[in-house]
């Protein structure tokens, strides 16, 4: 017994060293991304949270599924010759949930994703629509009480204040520390496939609603017709932030509850 045990063990890490030796490239990528003066360094937060989850369910079984393992392992090395890194890097996390057993763990999966740099290139593909989206949505929250709103791009106007969304306010920093929040809490919940989709789904479009919401609370001290200290600024868009949270955990205490009682019944 204890012999079957030390050659899986060895068989194991051999083929965790070979799977490290041919993602070096992406290694060195990844860590040369970590020092690159962007939000980067905050994907090693991830996979620290990452690494808790999978020690919180190491008792759970896994299936390693080694066929789809190989078969992500080969796209990865012929996505050598074409794809950039980031892109190469996603047969590379399938390879390795396929390999470890994580193929039903969805979130793990999210998590993953979420620890590669991608909070740059979601500025620059998703910042301007997201910020257009959230001038638009605080327009129509602000309309109740200030009718001579008007908007133009990502600018509101109104008795001939300008007051614009710019990119820090954009909300994809919120949309990605969101994502690792409900990951996390689809996690610890154990959420198979179709309800951590949708639970995601839901939590984009919360998180969308409350950057636009913190933009429109903003939209008088931004304007002049009220003056509030920096802390207050700070702390409104900390507790729109922490109300969509509260919200998702509801939603999945919710969601975890049901689930239960149709198991029993």
């Amino acid at each position: 017994m204890c012999e079957t045990r030390l050659k899986k063990a060895l068989s194991v890490a051999a083929t965790t060293i070979g799977l490290s030796a041919a993602f070096w490239p992406l290694i060195l990528w990844y860590l040369r991304r970590l020092t690159d003066g962007g939000d980067e360094p905050l994907g090693l937060a991830v996979l620290g949270l990452l690494a808790l989850v999978i020690f919180k369910d190491r008792h759970l079984p896994r299936r390693p599924h080694l066929v789809a393992a190989a078969v992500c392992f080969l796209l990865y090395l012929i996505s050598g010759f074409y794809l950039p890194p980031m892109l190469r890097s996603l047969p590379a996390i399938a390879c390795l949930m396929f390999y470890f057993g994580y193929q039903n763990r969805p979130s793990c999966l999210a998590l993953m994703l979420l620890s590669l740099p991608l909070v740059a290139s979601l500025q620059f593909y998703l910042g301007y629509p997201m910020r257009l989206f959230s001038a638009e949505v605080s327009r129509w929250l602000v309309l109740p009480f200030v009718q001579e709103i008007t908007r133009e791009g990502t600018n509101l106007t109104a008795f001939g204040k300008v007051v614009g969304v710019d990119p820090p306010c954009s909300g994809v920093r919120i949309l990605w520390m969101g994502l690792v929040v409900t990951n996390v809490i689809a996690s610890l919940k154990r959420m198979p496939w179709h309800s951590t989709v949708l639970f995601n789904l839901l939590a984009m479009v919360l998180l969308l609603l409350t950057n636009s919401l913190r933009a429109a609370l903003l939209f008088a001290p931004e304007c002049g017709f009220l003056e509030i200290s920096d802390t207050l600024h700070a702390a409104t868009g900390l507790l729109c932030y922490l109300g969509a949270v509260i919200i998702l955990i509801k939603v999945a205490s919710w969601q975890s509850a049901v689930s239960r009682t149709r198991l029993v019944s």
